[in-house]
């Protein structure tokens, strides 16, 4: 199933500045863990986060549905604390323009792509969208034991946006794969069916030069299962870029040398303009494969006034759900 729906759009306006999410990066502090909820979303004023690993960060005992094995469906109750560095960067030229875009969409299941066309606010000139924001949350089919609002293992994540003319195409894709284990045979078994609905937030940026430059990076440790050690990601790239940037794509792909199908328990993930882009599952203890991932991209580079500020915001979040079971937000102020 398909859901593709525009949330919100506002024409774009003159305006003397906007601030642009640059680069996110999230790591727990105790283990590995499925993913089931990540959202970093930006405005001029304020940062809203969470990460959630599923009931081994949330600590939330499971209830299961008659019929339902608890010995195949195994959950580990625990609470875990994710570090964030969320790094913004100040646009600002006289000529500027913005407009501002959010999409909705549900995707996933056999790890298609999902499109949706956005008709642009008119404009003297042309605009180029960037990622200021996404929310990731895990769903799926709900008539299998596993619940799937405890995560799922991802394969693929992609998010993209790109101007077509006089539109703006976002594209979103999610895939999960196995967790190889028998006391999570009731995951392996929903797995196919694992869905994502991706909200992405989109800045439509103009009256300013735009460069653009690809980033690609990966790694791999332990697939010939020599000892497991930390993990180490490649050294940040140099881009030739204006030095305001963003994402105009992100896309990692994990466990692609896994002969097991296995998805990834992460443990860290990265993706910064300045070129970087990584993903560990290093955990001692709870680690049990070794780990491959790849990074593909687009970070777009805007030539605003020099006095262009970035700001690395260090973050912390312990994962909080609300009376309903909902991820409860934080929000970070920009005002230093």
């Amino acid at each position: 199933m398909l859901l593709h729906l525009l949330l919100a759009c506002t024409e774009a306006t003159p305006t003397p500045s906007v601030r642009l999410l640059s680069g996110l990066q999230y790591g727990w502090q105790g283990f590995n863990h499925r993913l089931s909820h990540l959202g970093v979303q930006v405005t001029d004023e304020t940062i809203t986060y969470a990460v959630v690993g599923g009931t081994s960060t949330t600590g939330v005992v499971p209830t299961y549905a008659e019929g339902c094995d608890e010995q195949t469906c195994k959950e580990f109750p625990f609470e875990d604390t994710a570090d964030l560095v969320v790094s913004t960067t100040g646009l600002r030229d006289p000529n500027l323009s913005v407009a501002r875009y959010s999409v909705v969409m549900r995707v996933g299941a056999d790890g298609s792509t999902a499109s949706v066309t956005l008709p642009w606010a008119e404009l003297p000139v042309a605009q180029t969208p960037v990622i200021n924001g996404l929310v990731l949350e895990s769903v799926g089919a709900a008539d299998t034991c596993y619940d799937p609002s405890f995560g799922w293992l991802p394969t693929h994540l992609a998010l993209k946006v790109e101007a077509d003319g006089p539109n703006a195409v976002v594209t979103a894709a999610f895939e999960s794969g196995l967790s190889a284990e028998e006391a999570r045979a009731c995951l392996d078994e929903a797995a196919p069916g694992a869905e994502a609905i991706v909200t992405v937030d989109v800045l439509g940026i103009a009256g300013v030069t735009p460069t653009f430059a690809p980033l690609a990076q990966s790694a791999s440790w332990n697939q010939d299962g020599s000892e497991l050690a930390e993990q180490r990601p490649p050294a940040p790239e140099d881009l030739d870029l204006f030095n305001v940037r963003a994402f105009s794509a992100l896309e990692w792909f994990f466990h692609e040398a896994d002969v097991d199908s296995r998805g990834a328990y992460l443990r860290t993930l990265t993706a910064d303009s300045a070129g970087a882009a990584s993903a560990t599952n290093y955990s001692p203890g709870t680690q049990l494969s070794g780990f491959d991932y790849r990074f593909v991209g687009t970070v777009v580079g805007f030539d605003g006034e020099d006095d262009a500020e970035r700001t690395d915001w260090a973050l912390t979040y312990t994962p909080t759900l609300d009376v309903e079971g909902g991820v409860s937000s934080s929000v970070r102020s920009q005002e230093n």
